[in-house]
């Protein structure tokens, strides 16, 4: 897949982010993960979602990466609205009402 929308699919925008931060000098040792998303709004089975697919991609990625996760919000049927702070690493999280 190329053009502008490849970095939209998990399985290549994984390995594409992992090989930018690696450029810049990071060490796959010195990293840690966050999972954050993968609600279902719209009513359909929770565990066969795309959300649920997505998040599950994640995991399984940066397990086979060695990078652990260190905080994860994920799944539901709210909304999410994540700041990240890459000075510190901090995350405020606000979730949103239920979808009806």
């Amino acid at each position: 897949m190329t053009g502008p929308n490849r970095l939209r699919y998990g399985t290549i925008a994984n390995p594409e982010l992992l090989r930018q931060v690696l450029a810049l000098g990071c060490e796959v040792r010195n990293l840690q993960a966050k999972i954050f998303g993968g609600a279902t709004a719209f009513g359909t089975d929770p565990s066969r979602s795309l959300g649920a697919r997505n998040v599950q991609l994640a995991e399984e990625f940066l397990r086979s990466q060695g990078i652990p996760v260190v905080e994860k919000d994920v799944s539901g049927k709210r909304g999410r609205r994540l700041v990240f702070q890459i000075s510190d690493g901090v995350t405020v999280l606000k979730n949103f009402d239920q979808v009806s």
